[in-house]
């Protein structure tokens, strides 16, 4: 879980940093990726609840897993876009 959030601020750092050459729009696209990313995160490393209050302890595990491994790829991504 740190190293989620650690990831989604070192992205956000590199929006910061890579401003002169995002767009306007890519900026928009980023910015609400990254905040998409921000609230499935905070679903994960929480407690289940809604839909997920079902899940079995496997279930939630690996749904955990897959919303931080994604968000890892995704931060790399952005990362080997704009280095």
């Amino acid at each position: 879980m740190k190293c989620n959030i650690i990831s989604v601020l070192f992205t956000s750092f590199l929006v910061v940093s890579c401003a002169v050459r995002l767009t306007d729009n890519k900026k928009t696209v980023l910015k609400n990726e990254l905040a998409e990313m921000v609230k499935i995160d905070q679903v994960a490393a929480g407690m289940p609840q809604g839909v997920y209050k079902e899940y079995t302890k496997e279930q939630w595990n690996n749904f955990k897993d897959s919303v931080f491994t994604n968000d890892k790829r995704k931060a790399e991504a952005i990362k080997c876009s704009y280095l």
